[in-house]
Formats: C-alpha cells, sequence, structure tokens
C-alpha cells in the first residue's frame, strides 16, 4: 500500500514541477520513499533550487523533501 502512495506523491510532485514554467524543462529526478521526497538533477539557480523544494514540499503527504539539486548556472560562469 505504501508503494501505491509513493508513486502517486512522485507523480504528483512530478506533475507540479513540470507545470511551473521556471522549472518546465530542467532535468529534476524525482524520488519517493514512505513519504519522503529527494530531488536530484540540476537547475538554473537557486531560486529554482528553493521554488521546487517549495513546490514538492507543497504536495499533500509529502513529509519532507532533501533537496539534492545542483545550481548549474552559478558553475557554467
Amino acid at each position: 500500500m505504501e508503494a501505491l502512495r509513493d508513486r502517486a506523491l512522485l507523480e504528483s510532485v512530478r506533475t507540479r514541477l513540470m507545470e511551473d514554467t521556471r522549472l518546465a524543462g530542467q532535468p529534476i529526478e524525482v524520488t519517493a520513499s514512505d513519504g519522503y521526497i529527494q530531488l536530484l538533477g540540476g537547475v538554473d539557480s537557486d531560486d529554482d533550487k528553493t521554488l521546487a523544494e517549495e513546490i514538492a514540499l507543497g504536495v499533500s503527504g509529502v513529509r519532507a523533501v532533501e533537496n539534492r539539486l545542483e545550481v548549474r548556472g552559478e558553475a557554467a560562469s
């Protein structure tokens, strides 16, 4: 049963991230386990990193978010 809840959370978080125009198209990978979400990949700015975490936390049923996103824009400059 927990696996079904995690799958639903995973899809909800992915959908919300893709719906945000600032995050759409950025390579963000999402995993879910026991209501805990992990964000991996890269984003263009610290603001995008924070935004992705806030979006994930806003999904009903998410217990916590581990934000492991890397800011790519700053490393390239």
